[in-house]
């Protein structure tokens, strides 16, 4: 059967005993359900939100967000994006940036940048913080396409919005930056992390290692190499099989030994 916005209201009335957070799923997975017959009957997702419209607050749409977002076909991400659309119209006060990032989060894993681009732009004209997730996959989004410009913009962005990288935001950077062919790029970032006091973890320091090989910068990858060991991270397949034909390259072949020692 259909829920309705009042048998919402008749769920939360019904017991003290569980927590909110508990009934807040429970009407997220009413909504979804009448959402997937919606779309199963052709309505718009508009009307169906509609009649929950009593029912919609910032943790209902956040679970309802969250279980869209686990199903794997495309609808879904359309799906997010028209109830995203709906919410900026019939519920702004209840938008959170959390709400933005889910749908930034599925565009960006369907290549789909531009539209990542716009979703991010949205949350900063309906007046919201973006966070370092949000930077993190919107620098995803763009890298998984070659975009490395306007990742490179987007961490710009982050630090105008005076939020502080971590090591997920640094790692996406250096990625794309490797992706992209942009190793001095890639090692700002890098100079950016240590300063930070942040330490790389073993995929971060395989992407310096990757765009310094692709630019045949080999003594740049070899000082990250060195610098790796010094840390005490533990090198991968990836790190010795690429070290080890860099120092054959160079005819060292004492060296590529050494690796293996």
């Amino acid at each position: 059967y259909a829920c309705t916005a009042g048998s919402f209201q008749n769920i939360r009335k019904r017991t003290h005993a569980r927590t909110a957070q508990e009934m807040e799923d429970e009407l997220a997975t009413g909504i979804l359900a009448d959402l997937i017959r919606g779309q199963n009957e052709s309505k718009p997702v508009a009307s169906v939100m509609e009649v929950h419209r009593e029912a919609i607050t910032a943790p209902c749409l956040r679970d309802l967000l969250k279980k869209l977002s686990e199903c794997d076909l495309r609808v879904h991400r359309m799906a997010s994006e028209e109830v995203l659309d709906w919410a900026k119209e019939n519920a702004r006060d209840e938008l959170e940036t959390y709400h933005f990032n889910k749908v930034i989060k599925l565009q960006g894993s369907e290549s789909l940048w531009r539209e990542a681009l716009k979703t991010y732009s949205d949350l900063k004209v309906y007046g919201l913080s973006p966070s370092n997730y949000t930077f993190s996959i919107l620098i995803s989004a763009c890298g998984r396409n070659g975009r490395w410009e306007e990742a490179l913009k987007a961490f710009d962005d982050m630090k105008e919005n005076n939020v502080s990288p971590d090591l997920m935001t640094f790692g996406a950077i250096i990625s794309v930056c490797e992706k992209g062919g942009q190793w001095k790029e890639a090692f700002k970032a890098w100079e950016d992390m240590k300063e930070a006091g942040i330490i790389a973890n073993v995929i971060t320091y395989n992407s310096l290692i990757g765009t310094c090989d692709k630019a045949d910068q080999w003594e740049e990858a070899f000082k990250v190499w060195e610098h790796m060991k010094a840390a005490g991270v533990q090198g991968d397949k990836f790190t010795y099989s690429t070290i080890i034909r860099l120092y054959k390259k160079r005819g060292q072949w004492q060296e590529a030994l050494k690796v293996f020692e």
